[in-house]
């Protein structure tokens, strides 16, 4: 099994993996960088959508905090005043009801998929978005997948992975995605879903990770 978040946090899916007696390898298959842009001055609602997000984030956790799901919550280190039940953007956008008068703060990806802002949007928000990180395909990527195939099964955490793994020459291997829109991005891709998590966390794909391969 190869698992593909950026490198350092692929340490919860593996030791699961390993204590199922799953082999499995570490091939980052994403980096982020800072773009230095910088939060409006003030905001009522502050969202944010990956731990990612929040480790890139300077300003200070003011107004109503939301978190996507629980990894981000726990990056934010108890701040959080709202978390849904599932770990989606379509279920935080749900979640934070009725926005209309609201200005809310987005820090997101340059990748970051349009319908969680158009969520927010069509809720009345008077949405200040702004690009905080730059997603890339580290450089040794092709060269280490190359090193490792063939392999079993692939753990996608997000479309991006999913977009980095064809480019590096990775679309003949099954994908197991961690939500519905990694494995939308990654059937769109032309990649073969195996497996999709009921849960969307690290846990819940390890979970997904073990079940027998399927045709999703």
């Amino acid at each position: 099994m190869l698992v593909t978040r950026a490198r350092g946090r692929n340490t919860s899916l593996i030791r699961a993996l390993e204590a199922a007696g799953v082999e499995a390898v570490e091939l980052p298959l994403l980096a982020f960088e800072p773009t230095g842009a910088q939060p409006p001055a003030a905001w009522d609602v502050l969202v944010f959508t990956s731990a990612t997000a929040v480790g890139f984030w300077k300003g200070p956790l003011t107004g109503f905090v939301a978190a996507v799901g629980p990894t981000t919550a726990a990056a934010l280190r108890g701040r959080a005043d709202l978390v849904p039940e599932r770990a989606l953007g379509e279920a935080l956008a749900e979640a934070l009801g009725d926005l209309r008068g609201k200005r809310v703060c987005y820090p997101r990806a340059d990748k970051a998929p349009p319908a969680f802002e158009e969520a927010l949007r069509g809720a009345g928000a008077e949405l200040s978005s702004f690009v905080q990180y730059r997603t890339v395909l580290p450089p040794s990527a092709k060269h280490e997948l190359a090193s490792v195939l063939p392999v079993d099964r692939v753990a996608l955490a997000s479309g991006s992975a999913a977009r980095h793994l064809v480019e590096v020459g990775g679309a003949g291997c099954p994908v197991v995605c961690i939500g519905p829109s990694t494995a939308a991005i990654a059937r769109e891709l032309g990649l073969e879903v195996a497996g999709v998590a009921s849960v969307h966390t690290a846990e819940g794909l390890a979970q997904a990770c073990l079940q027998p391969p399927r045709s999703a």
